[in-house]
């Protein structure tokens, strides 16, 4: 676990970024994972065949996103925002704040 600082406008923020280091080849590969994407699902009382057929893949592969073995896309984590009503800071760990401001 990392922590990085970065600025938005004239702020300083501190989020804290997981990665998942793996050899392919002799090169380091890096995937970065996102805890709550696991932790909003056992929250909902969800199991991961349920999210899996709602973002139309298979359970192993949503597993894998879960787990950081497989880089989750955008797209998904878009799907994912919305189907538990919170921003996608929130998913990704940039803001503690689940609603996203309307």
């Amino acid at each position: 676990m990392l922590y990085h600082l970065f600025i938005y406008g004239a702020i300083w923020y501190r989020f804290c970024v997981h990665y998942n280091t793996i050899w392919y080849h002799n090169q380091e590969v890096i995937f970065m994972y996102f805890p709550r994407i696991g932790e909003l699902r056992i929250d909902n009382d969800k199991t991961q065949q349920e999210i899996a057929d709602y973002l139309h893949c298979n359970r192993q592969v949503y597993a894998r996103y879960e787990r950081g073995i497989r880089e989750i896309p955008v797209s998904m984590l878009i799907k994912l925002a919305l189907l538990y009503q919170v921003s996608i800071d929130y998913l990704v760990g940039l803001s503690e704040k689940k609603q996203y401001s309307s």
